[in-house]
This record gives structure tokens, C-alpha cells and sequence, in this order.
């Protein structure tokens, strides 16, 4: 029988077959990349993920390490500055030194895993 709907038609024709290649967006969302809609083989899905999982640990460490300076900066404009009591002035360097401690650590461990995910796509 006949399917006379447009909606599941254009549906069909707009599902790519397995191992063709589409474009897709990228992770920032502005320009288009060529890839496959579905691996060949399991190895190469694989690989195609960890490639994918170590981009995004790169953009997530380029944020963290914008996020680290910025609070950096922060607490030493703190520390140079001078505030109305001293409660006031040991709170805000207590906060701004607590802020570039979890920045740090986050950064640390984002490292470790881009690490793992490089040294896991070598091997």
C-alpha cells in the first residue's frame, strides 16, 4: 500500500543509511562536519567516541582554565584592596581563595581525564 502522508515519507528520505556519511553539527554548533552516521565496525565507533570525549575535555578545560584566571585575578584584587572591617575583608579572601582552590582542582581533574582518554586512544 501506499503511503500518501508527507511527514513519514520525508521521514524516510531523511534517514541516512547505515555507513553513509552526513553532515553534522559540530560541538560549538556553528560550522559542519562530515561524519558517518553509523561506524562500520564497533572498533571504529569506539574510536570515533574517544575522539569525540577528548574535544570535549578540551573545551571543558579551556573554560576551566578562563574560569581559574578570572578568580585568580580576583583574589588578588582582594588581597590588594582594602574593605570597610576586617571580617568583611578575611570573608571575601576566605570566599575568593575557596574559588580558585575548586577551580584548580576541577582543571587538575579534567587534566587526569584527557590524560586517560588520549593514552586509552594510543594504546
Amino acid at each position: 500500500m501506499i503511503n500518501l502522508n508527507p511527514a513519514t515519507r520525508l521521514a524516510d528520505l531523511l534517514t541516512p543509511t547505515p555507513g553513509t556519511a552526513v553532515l553534522e553539527a559540530s560541538d560549538d554548533g556553528e560550522t559542519l562536519v562530515l561524519s558517518r552516521s553509523s561506524a562500520q565496525t564497533p572498533e571504529e565507533a569506539l574510536l570515533l567516541a574517544q575522539r569525540k570525549r577528548i574535544r570535549q575535555l578540551k573545551k571543558q578545560i579551556e573554560l576551566l582554565q578562563q574560569k581559574l584566571r578570572r578568580a585568580t585575578v580576583r583574589l588578588a584584587s582582594i588581597k590588594g584592596g582594602h574593605s570597610g572591617s576586617d571580617t568583611g575583608q578575611a570573608m571575601a579572601l576566605s570566599s575568593a581563595r575557596a574559588q580558585v582552590m575548586a577551580y584548580s582542582t576541577s582543571l587538575s581533574m579534567a587534566q587526569s581525564a584527557l590524560f586517560q582518554a588520549q593514552s586509552g586512544t594510543l594504546a
